[in-house]
């Protein structure tokens, strides 16, 4: 049995496709009993779009990836480590903010885990597809980890190429 995604966290609209998908494990509103398994990816989806400041919705990011980390080692080895939000507006120091969270984790969970994890925060504000959502975070899964390293994009970047397309040219 192909290992599965598990998704957390709070119902975005924009990951409704991928929490039906195949492969997926809906833990928003359950959580079945036999999650003791090991996990492909560890999915959080975060909504930002009812904070009041910038600030907030930074310290709101921060503070549920340090909870979703603590959640996700309970899981066993995964490949994967996927946040995604959606914040009110564009914020630049919050695209700022999960560069860095995202170079943090990815440090911490490889330290911890002792194998390659992808990190990547994908902020899907502005995204009109969650079917294309969907097929991006899906053709990511399949890959192997080591293609998006450590990545925060926004769905612009992802909306016409894959995930690790778009991290890759973070890189040049």
């Amino acid at each position: 049995m192909p290992r599965p995604s598990l998704l957390f966290g709070d119902q975005l609209p924009h990951l409704q496709a991928f929490a039906a998908s195949s492969g997926v494990v809906d833990c928003r509103a359950e959580r079945p009993a036999s999650l003791t398994m090991s996990a492909r990816a560890f999915v959080v989806a975060i909504d930002l779009r009812t904070s009041s400041t910038p600030q907030t919705a930074r310290r709101q990011l921060k503070a549920v990836l340090k909870d979703a980390v603590v959640e996700a080692r309970r899981y066993g080895q995964f490949a994967h480590f996927i946040v995604v939000y959606a914040a009110d507006a564009t914020d630049r120091r919050l695209d700022s903010a999960a560069a860095g969270l995202a170079m943090r984790v990815h440090a911490s969970l490889e330290r911890e885990l002792g194998e390659s994890v992808d990190v990547v925060l994908l902020d899907v504000t502005g995204c009109e597809s969650p079917e294309g959502l969907s097929r991006r975070l899906a053709a990511h899964i399949q890959r192997p980890a080591g293609t998006a390293s450590d990545s925060a994009l926004r769905w612009r970047d992802v909306e016409e190429r894959s995930i690790a397309a778009a991290a890759m040219s973070d890189y040049f």
